[in-house]
């Protein structure tokens, strides 16, 4: 983190970073994705990306773990998020950021992130994002992961299951990892 973020708009950098930050998910490359993450960063998915809740830390981990996700997530849309509050300076653990709420939509539903800016070489990079998945779009949903879940129907002896939506409304869709998260 290298400069005070007073200079520019908190919009026009959120807005960039946003539209970056799409066309490098629309790329798939895990280094374009990586480009747009400071040094010392953080990622926390809380199921928009992945079925795994938990932190990761740095560039490259994160791009790895969002490029692995790309095929099954298919973000895309992503924009500030209306009727929300809009980007501002803020300090946050002593570092001055740009703090955006934007929204976005996935293959599974509709979406909403909180990305905290820094300078970093130049440009704007995120120090810390959090994504989350508002609400699963189909009625029904079944995930099958190596672990032996699966969620809609009844229990197996695979691992633990249980139903989403009402039963028999809506395609059933398969999500099945094909990363190690």
């Amino acid at each position: 983190m290298d400069g005070i973020l007073t200079v520019i708009s908190a919009k026009a950098a959120a807005e960039a970073w946003l539209r970056d930050f799409g066309a490098a998910l629309a790329s798939g490359e895990a280094t374009r994705i990586a480009g747009l993450f400071a040094d010392d960063c953080h990622w926390r998915d809380i199921l928009a990306f992945t079925w795994d809740l938990r932190t990761s830390s740095g560039a490259a981990s994160i791009a790895q773990r969002m490029a692995c996700a790309l095929s099954q997530t298919a973000p895309r849309a992503m924009a500030l998020a209306p009727g929300r509050t809009p980007p501002r300076h803020v300090t946050r653990a002593g570092v001055d950021t740009i703090e955006a709420i934007f929204a976005f939509e996935t293959s599974i539903g509709p979406c909403n992130g909180v990305v905290r800016l820094v300078s970093e070489g130049g440009g704007q990079r995120a120090w810390t994002l959090l994504t989350t998945l508002d609400e699963i779009a189909d009625t029904r949903i079944r995930r099958t992961a190596g672990v032996g879940r699966t969620w809609t129907g009844s229990a197996t002896s695979a691992g633990r299951t249980g139903s989403i939506g009402a039963s028999g409304l809506g395609p059933t869709r398969t999500v099945t990892p094909q990363c190690s998260w």
